[in-house]
């Protein structure tokens, strides 16, 4: 007796969670799981096939790491699975059938759990977003500051060059009026005529030598 009430137990809990699923997926405004001709691809690929290909999809899925990710992909098998079932002779004319006054509608708890999952998800993504959007402006800024201290590290940069040119200036003059006194130390000829007439000087009396 346990053991049939465990089994009972983990079916209503699963079809609760399968229910809530697709209650979500009917917000989304997904529909044509009943329609035979809205499972076929333009290849002309039976509805059939494309269910088990989506069953083998969401199989895989179901060897993620994250036990929430494995818990949703088992749920959508079966969806899916159930989606298979209803497509089976017999199984969808009862499906399709017209709901009478004992028709099973969603229950009003149900609905009102999936759209607070669903607005916990969208204000958590908008957390996320505006987390995201705050590094961003964080990042502007810091760049903008950055910015402006290589702005002012040019400035001294240049300043500093300006005042190394002005040295040079400076020390060429003093290098120019140095090059005079040395042109005047040599009696008026500059080094330059005071080398060629030492050498032509040299040469002569080379040439003096080498007559002897």
């Amino acid at each position: 007796m346990d053991e049939r009430l465990k089994l009972e137990r983990a079916v209503d809990l699963f079809a609760e969670e399968m229910k809530t699923k697709l209650l979500k997926k009917m917000l989304e405004r997904r529909s044509g799981w009943n329609d035979p001709n809205g499972w076929c691809s333009s290849r002309g690929v039976a509805a059939h096939a494309v269910i088990r290909a989506k069953v083998r999809q969401h199989l895989n899925k179901s060897l993620g790491t994250e036990v929430e990710d494995r818990s949703e992909a088992w749920v959508d098998v079966a969806n899916f699975a159930m989606f298979g079932w209803a497509l089976l002779p017999g199984k969808f004319e009862a499906v399709n059938a017209p709901l009478g006054p004992d028709r099973v509608v969603p229950k009003q708890d149900r609905l009102v759990t999936v759209l607070r999952t669903e607005i916990t998800r969208l204000l958590r993504a908008l957390d996320v977003r505006n987390s995201r959007t705050s590094a961003l402006s964080q990042r502007i800024e810091d760049l903008v500051e950055e910015k402006e201290q290589l702005a002012e590290e040019a400035d001294e940069l240049e300043h500093t060059l300006d005042e190394e040119r002005r040295k040079h200036d400076a020390m060429s003059i003093e290098l120019a009026e140095m090059r005079k006194r040395v042109d005047e130390a040599e009696g008026g000829l500059t080094i330059r005529e005071a080398m060629e007439e030492r050498a032509f000087h040299v040469h002569v009396r080379v040439k003096e030598k080498s007559g002897e």
